[in-house]
This record gives structure tokens, sequence and C-alpha cells, in this order.
């Protein structure tokens, strides 16, 4: 590939050596994902009229303007919450956005039972007293 930049402009041409030399530097773009097209593109654009040393001009441009490592990406983590009651689930469960128990599918826990459970939590929050006791003692 470096000794092709000779074919496409005398100004570029480069030795063995200097090929070989600059081999690393062209693998490392090859390395992060960019092609013969890009590299020979980012090393041509804009040639000066005169190029007074191919070696140093194609080093220097291999090294300026080698892209940039790939970023690992992942995937989106997202957390499935009932849109009426909040409780988490796995989505599974969830018919039209809502838990079993706000659906209705669970046992024990119809949605009029969590909603009439709901309001009195506000009502109490509102007024500063205790709801009455579930059995675990006293609270909200």
């Amino acid at each position: 590939m470096l000794a092709r930049l000779g074919r496409i402009d005398a100004r570029l041409t480069l030795s063995s050596a200097e090929c070989g030399a600059l081999e690393e530097q062209a693998a490392q773009w090859f390395a992060r994902g960019a092609g013969k097209a890009q590299l020979v593109q980012a090393v041509m654009a804009g040639l000066p009229e005169r190029v007074a040393h191919p070696y140093g001009f194609v080093r220097a441009r291999l090294l300026g303007k080698l892209p940039p490592e790939p970023v690992e990406t992942r995937a989106a983590c997202y957390e499935v919450v009932c849109t009426a009651c909040g409780e988490p689930g796995d989505g599974g469960g969830m018919r039209g956005g809502l838990c079993g128990g706000c659906w209705g599918g669970r046992p024990g826990l119809a949605s009029e039972h969590v909603h009439a459970r709901a309001g009195q939590v506000r009502a109490a929050l509102r007024t500063g007293r205790r709801t009455g006791s579930t059995g675990k003692g006293a609270g909200v």
C-alpha cells in the first residue's frame, strides 16, 4: 500500500526500506478499522506543490491523521417498572405497562386494593398521621 503511493503521485515515492519503516504506522490505521482508501486519502489530501522528504511527509500524515481507537459500545441497560405503582419487574409479567398486581393478575393484590392503599398513604402523607397497621407494626 505504501509503495503504491509513489505510483499515484511521484512526490510520494518511497524506497523499500522506507515502506518497511512505515509499516507499523500503517498497520495501526488498519487495526483501528480504516481501509486502504481511507489511508490513501488521508496521506494524499492537500499535497503541497513540492514534497522534499516523502518519508517524513508520509510519516507525519500517518501519525497526525491516525483515526481514533474504536470505542467499545455496551448495550443499554433498562429497568422495567410498573407505570402505576413503580414496582420493578422483568417485563415478561407486565401487561400494558402494569404489573400483575395492578392489572389484577396476581391474587391478593388486585388493582383496586393497590389503588385504595395508595390513596390511604397519600392522605396520611398530606395530614401527617399514620395509616392503619399492616400487621408489621404501625407506619406508612
